[in-house]
């Protein structure tokens, strides 16, 4: 059995939202269908941990966890 893959869908947009995405693309280190896939999830409330949004919800829940237990030892000696 092969690789089950997601259904296509395709729509026309201006040269300037091409340009847009193809920059976002570029600087994110993803390509431009990563970037909409993305977009279209945020949209519709579904992103994942996969995301560039997900990862950086994911960065900032370790680094308040971080930052509670630094506070935690700061405690304990007293600075």
């Amino acid at each position: 059995m092969g690789k089950q893959s997601n259904p296509m869908i395709g729509c026309r947009v201006s040269s300037e939202w091409k340009a847009k995405i193809e920059s976002i693309a570029s600087a994110s280190g993803r390509n431009s269908s990563q970037v909409i896939h993305e977009a279209i999830g945020a949209y519709l409330g579904c992103n994942d941990a996969n995301t560039v949004g997900g990862q950086v919800a994911s960065l900032e829940s370790r680094l308040s966890e971080v930052e509670r237990k630094l506070a935690g030892l700061t405690l304990l000696l007293g600075k």
